[in-house]
């Protein structure tokens, strides 16, 4: 924890590498943790799967969609995790930072298991 899940348009492999590296690198460094507990999932979306105001929007003029799920963080730390993650996007997909909504979801330790066993078991 935390997990990431983008929504976005096609993108080359590279490009998915440098999310998972740029995405990574901006949440540790935010939130002064550890890279082996950062997970991303993508959903890619093709033409048509998409709609905004009531109607269907082209792949490629979608917003990239990302919802992190995770502890509760301070203000101040989702402010610069904001930053950072929407700059890496912007960059890496070529993209106006108007066009990254980032959702944080917090979760409570009692609400999170891992390995059938509860966070707040494991603290």
């Amino acid at each position: 924890m935390p997990f990431l899940e983008l929504t976005l348009f096609e993108h080359t492999r590279a490009q998915r590498s440098g999310l998972s590296q740029g995405l990574t690198n901006a949440v540790v460094q935010a939130w002064a943790i550890g890279a082996d507990i950062v997970t991303l999932y993508f959903q890619v979306l093709g033409d048509d799967e998409c709609a905004h105001a009531g109607a269907l929007v082209p792949a490629r003029d979608m917003r990239v969609f990302i919802k992190v799920h995770a502890f509760p963080r301070t203000l101040l730390q989702k402010r610069e995790a904001a930053r950072a993650m929407t700059q890496v996007v912007a960059e890496v997909l070529q993209l106006p930072p108007k066009s990254v909504a980032i959702y944080f979801l917090d979760r409570p330790h009692q609400d999170v298991s891992h390995a059938g066993v509860l966070a707040v078991d494991e603290r």
